[in-house]
């Protein structure tokens, strides 16, 4: 039921063609059965009543039935044998006397309602023999017979329901139940069975064309989530570099640092030295060519399970997971952009970078420091690393901070926050042939290697 109305199935609607169809097919069969059998029982009964009068008004033309009353109505008796015939007279052509003999004696047809007359000539015509009967009887039978057709009819109508179901179930319910299953589950995740279209017919071909109809769909749907796919992996890449950009590490921060945090990770930011320099020089594509080689060069200084980054312009993020030491990590990374010239369009261009690190995990006081916030302390790290001279990397190994208010101090100047002792950094130089160095700068905190 919906809205108080009553919802029709297919099999309902099929029931209310069916059985006042049936219905009425039946009664006009029963009616017309009715009146065959009641006129060919109305002219038997003619028949035999005819072939009675005829015998008895064959024996009365042999006496002398008139003369003879008491054998007349003898004759006339017979007519008793033969419920249907109520009467019979026998009379004069021209007496205006009533019957000279009858059956029943003395009554006759006197007293009898509207019925069938039959009249036949006896003997020499001198008499006329008369006979009254009813199809009453017939009527009875007919009656009689229509109850039983009627009950048949409702055995056939029965059975044709009964079988109708069973065989709408079968033939069509199943397998409706089944398209609207499949229908069902083809607005769920993931892949869909193909759909049995059983036998040759019309519900065969509805099936096979929904199961075309989700072949293309689900080819549609597969096409689109892997262009998805690829977008997503686009829009979380650099398209110069083909590294991931800062998206992606955002994305990747939010979903899965939680779960490494409090384990040792290195995190630096690398910033191409005098770079605009070499774009005013040589031009943005050569530029691009020494990007590129670049993050080639990181790349293959870095471990697989690793995370670099293109994180804007000519600066990149290192995410070294692990333990790892700070001071090996950043010489490395000098050294492998540092060592050889970069061979570009408008030939070798030696490249150096500096680097601004963080160890984390950092604490101040009692608090970790998220993510974010040591990105921040690398990139001062970084603007340090630049006042020193370029071609080399600071390294904050560790916060002396009891609180966010000191905590902000060493955000706003790296170099003051060491003279007071609130953050330990280290130094390490840069150069082509030579290892990674301490700087000696008295605002440096040296710490052992």
């Amino acid at each position: 039921m919906a809205a108080g109305r009553l919802r029709l199935t297919l099999y309902r609607k099929f029931l209310l063609v069916l059985v006042p169809s049936f219905v009425v097919l039946a009664a006009a069969g029963v009616v017309l059965a009715g009146r065959l059998d009641t006129r060919s029982a109305t002219e038997a009964l003619a028949l035999r009543v005819g072939s009675l009068a005829a015998c008895v008004a064959a024996t009365l033309g042999r006496h002398d039935a008139l003369g003879e009353r008491g054998l007349a109505e003898d004759l006339l008796g017979t007519f008793g044998t033969d419920r249907a015939v109520l009467c019979a007279e026998l009379r004069a052509r021209d007496d205006a006397e009533p019957a000279r003999a009858s059956w029943p004696a003395v009554v006759g047809c006197k007293r009898v309602g509207p019925s069938a007359r039959l009249t036949l000539p006896v003997g020499d015509d001198a008499a006329l023999l008369s006979i009254r009967y009813s199809d009453a009887e017939i009527a009875a039978q007919a009656r009689s017979r229509a109850l039983v057709l009627i009950a048949i009819v409702l055995a056939a109508l029965a059975a044709a329901l009964a079988s109708a179901s069973i065989g709408f179930r079968l033939i069509v319910g199943r397998r409706l139940a089944r398209l609207h299953r499949a229908m069902n589950e083809r607005a769920e995740e993931g892949p869909r069975a193909r759909l049995d279209p059983g036998r040759g017919d019309e519900l065969a071909d509805i099936s096979e064309a929904f199961n075309q109809l989700m072949e293309r769909e689900q080819a549609r749907e597969a096409a689109l989530v892997q262009r998805n796919l690829e977008l997503s992996q686009q829009s979380r890449r650099d398209t110069l570099t083909g590294l991931f950009n800062r998206r992606h590490f955002e994305e990747w921060a939010a979903a899965s640092w939680p779960a490494l945090r409090g384990q040792a990770a290195l995190i630096a930011i690398i910033d191409v030295d005098r770079f605009k320099r070499i774009n005013d020089r040589f031009g943005h594509a050569v530029g691009d060519e020494v990007l590129v080689a670049l993050a080639r060069r990181l790349g293959a200084a870095l471990r697989p399970e690793d995370l670099l980054l293109r994180w804007g312009g000519e600066e990149m993020v290192a995410l070294a997971l692990g333990p790892r030491a700070p001071g090996d990590l950043a010489a490395r990374l000098l050294e492998v952009v540092g060592s050889d010239p970069v061979a570009s369009s408008a030939g070798p261009l030696p490249v150096s970078v500096s680097i601004g690190l963080a160890r984390l995990p950092l604490q101040a006081g009692e608090l970790e420091l998220p993510i974010e916030r040591a990105l921040v302390l690398a990139d001062r790290a970084l603007y340090a690393a630049k006042n020193a001279g370029r071609d080399c990397a600071i390294v904050i190994e560790s916060l002396q901070v009891a609180g966010r208010a000191e905590l902000a101090d060493v955000e706003d100047n790296l170099w003051k926050a060491a003279d007071f002792g609130l953050v330990t950094l280290r130094q390490i130089q840069g150069g082509a042939g030579s290892k990674a160095l301490l700087a000696p700068a008295a605002r440096v905190a040296l710490g052992a290697e």
